[in-house]
């Protein structure tokens, strides 16, 4: 097409069929560069990261498409000022802006996706080619944009349905975006089965440290969804079974207790775990004070041949006493407590006359 029309485009006066073959021409290259169909239509997602990079490079080529088939420079650009220099304008405002994204797809391809405002297909274009950096701030700056209640229940959708798969790019990210943008999914969660529950963890705990960064009790607000969503999440520890897991556990509740202690499925975790502190934690928190000075009374008497062990559970196990003085003096929690520390100086002295008299 474009050597046709450089057939003609110099002559002073132009037939119809030479202006129809011109026009032909310039509605190609708006096509193009709009990543449009000729004469209609839309480019197919692996044609539009492709074809207007093409068509700008071929306008813009500094001796033709071969780089050796003209003897001035910038060939194609001069044939369509030649043509039609007002018409060319839209066209030469199209490509102003490809400048701008020169050598980079990605830019073009938003540029047009956006131009269109088609932002469901711009969010699928980042998904489908793995443009993991870019796509938490698109999908928030195409949320925060001027949408239409149309357009925001479409890309709301789009994006729910495309969590799962974010999580697995970056779950803090994911987090933050949910928590900023898309606050009813989390309480759209309601997974039942283990696999199902072991895939939200990730999200769910990037969602708590970040709502306990910034100094907030609640996630949803709503307790019944915080409490079942932290469960999710305290599973979810326990499960990893990290190093210190009954340390970690009790530095998570100490900042959400009033969530975790709602009912008794942390604390039978924690129990079943063999995590004495947080067992002891939770059962406080529940009222269940009895049981947790067993759990006490059974760490002081497990630990007697470890003095710094035992001597770190009696401080407990006397500091529970001391906070709890009415039910520590009807039960004579302090009485028992005081036996178990004679008992254990007594074998401490009988191993020591042992080896005496060895």
């Amino acid at each position: 097409m474009l050597c046709d029309v450089s057939s003609f485009a110099s002559h002073e006066v132009l037939s119809d069929s030479q202006v129809e073959r011109g026009n032909r021409l310039l509605l190609y290259l708006h096509c193009c560069l709009a990543g449009h169909s000729y004469p209609y239509g839309t480019l197919p997602p692996e044609q539009l990261a492709v074809i207007p990079e093409q068509v700008y490079r071929c306008i813009t080529s500094l001796k033709g498409k071969d780089g050796t088939s003209a003897t001035a420079n910038y060939p194609y650009l001069r044939l369509l000022l030649l043509f039609d220099a007002q018409q060319v304008n839209p066209i030469f405002c199209r490509m102003a802006v490809f400048f701008l994204f020169y050598d980079n797809r990605k830019g073009v391809c938003t540029f047009i996706y956006c131009g269109e405002r088609k932002f469901v297909d711009l969010i699928k274009s980042y998904m489908r080619n793995h443009e993991h950096e870019g796509i938490f701030p698109l999908i928030r700056q195409i949320l925060r944009a001027d949408l239409s209640e149309q357009e925001l229940e479409e890309i709301s959708e789009v994006v729910h349905e495309l969590v799962p798969q974010l999580v697995t790019v970056n779950p803090k990210e994911s987090a933050h975006l949910v928590i900023d943008c898309l606050p009813d999914y989390l309480n759209s969660i309601r997974p039942h089965a283990d696999a199902e529950r072991a895939a939200c963890f990730p999200l769910l705990k990037a969602a708590f440290d970040i709502k306990r960064e910034r100094q907030e009790n609640f996630l949803q607000m709503d307790e019944d969804v915080d409490e079942q969503l932290f469960g999710i999440l305290f599973e979810g520890i326990v499960k990893e079974n990290p190093e210190d897991l009954d340390g970690i556990l009790q530095v998570l509740l100490l900042y959400w207790l009033p969530t975790g202690s709602r009912n008794d499925f942390c604390l039978n975790l924690a129990a079943a775990a063999g995590c004495a502190n947080s067992t002891i934690l939770l059962m406080e928190a529940r009222g269940q004070l009895d049981n947790a000075f067993e759990v006490l009374f059974e760490q002081i008497n497990a630990t007697k041949g470890d003095q710094q062990r035992f001597v770190y559970w009696l401080d407990k196990g006397l500091s529970f006493c001391s906070c709890h003085s009415s039910f520590s003096n009807s039960r004579e929690w302090l009485l028992r407590i005081m036996r178990a520390v004679t008992g254990a100086v007594a074998e401490e002295n009988t191993t020591s006359d042992a080896f005496t008299f060895l």
